[in-house]
């Protein structure tokens, strides 16, 4: 058996557990990963967004050593991957700091999510010597006139520059992926994207549907000028098609969830319906934020400031958000609800 059978297999092993403990609504397997929005503040005032309109206040905010001690809890629960998030987590002066504990005291690898707009040579060097294994990108179009009206005036020009700042600096060990926001103003430009991507060394790229509320996504997704009408879905189908035929022609960027693309239509249609897409949020992925409230897709079963991550984990709370989840009518196709 080769290297990839032997992946392959294996996540098909660990996908089974989580399919198990979704049945049984008790999460028999440690989750894949945990992730700590470390703000609320934002530089940016994205229309696709609803965390600026929420800010954190910095004085509020978890602090150093409560992250550090989040983190050697996750690591003690064999949690394998940490995600810092925000808001815009580079707003944080100690993000480093938090960064390099993990990779000093843990196994876990890093990942950034970040709009990109701060990244200058000096940002781009500490990521380097932090080590961060993966930064996650925000790019909204493929274009300045698309990404700039979804995410501000100059926020395109500012994103590459901190991309190709970071190609010239960068070792084999960080890998850079691009966030896209698929919306009806830009998924003519998917397939643009990739391309984009080629041209930036770019690792690879993760489509997400736009949903109305990222801030607590079981509520109203289904009218917003953001989704789809009826009249494009069949425009949107078209750029699905072109994106496979070009999936087979590169094998770079990595289309990170390619599999749910075929769903997309569906749920812009407003017709997927769980024999095509189940929720794991509750089992594999912790989400604290940045007041230390743990919550699932917005309900909340318990704060890190008053208990252990574990205890709190497999909660009774936690079971009650689980059992919310299961019964959500309003899938989101949110990769970071995707069984693993």
């Amino acid at each position: 058996m080769n290297k990839d059978s032997k992946i392959k297999l294996k996540r098909r092993f660990i996908g089974t557990k989580y399919t198990i403990s979704r049945m049984f609504n008790f999460p028999f397997v440690s989750p894949s990963f945990i992730q700590i929005n470390v703000t609320g503040r934002c530089n940016l005032k994205c229309k696709i967004c609803t965390t600026y309109k929420f800010p954190s206040q910095k004085k509020q905010e978890l602090t150093v050593d409560e992250i550090k001690n989040i983190i050697l809890q996750a690591d003690r629960m064999r949690i394998k991957t940490i995600v810092f998030s925000g808001g815009e987590p580079f707003l944080r002066n100690d993000i480093f700091e938090i960064i390099k504990f993990v990779n000093e005291n843990t196994q876990m690898k890093v990942t950034v999510t970040t709009n990109g707009t701060l990244i200058d040579r000096d940002v781009a060097s500490k990521i380097i010597d932090a080590k961060v294994n993966n930064l996650q990108i925000s790019l909204d179009g493929a274009s300045d006139k698309t990404h700039d009206y979804i995410r501000g005036q100059g926020s395109f020009k500012k994103t590459l520059e901190g991309i190709k700042i970071l190609n010239q600096l960068k070792d084999t060990e960080l890998t850079i992926g691009l966030s896209f926001t698929v919306n009806i103003f830009n998924y003519t430009e998917m397939l643009l994207l990739l391309d984009l991507g080629r041209e930036l060394s770019i690792n690879h790229i993760l489509f997400i549907p736009f949903i109305e509320d990222n801030t607590y996504t079981h509520k109203n997704h289904s009218t917003n000028n953001f989704l789809f009408d009826s009249n494009k879905i069949n425009s949107f189908k078209s750029s699905i098609n072109k994106i496979s035929h070009y999936r087979e022609k590169y094998k770079r960027p990595v289309i990170s969830n390619f599999d749910n693309l075929a769903l997309y239509e569906k749920y812009f249609a407003g017709k997927l319906s769980n024999p095509y897409w189940r929720c794991f949020a509750g089992f594999h992925w912790i989400q604290i934020n940045p007041h230390g409230d743990m919550s699932m897709c917005g309900w909340e079963y318990g704060n890190i400031r008053s208990g252990k991550l574990k205890k709190i984990w497999y909660s009774k709370e936690a079971r009650k958000a689980r059992m919310k989840i299961k019964r959500c009518k309003q899938l989101c196709l949110q990769p970071c609800m995707s069984k693993p």
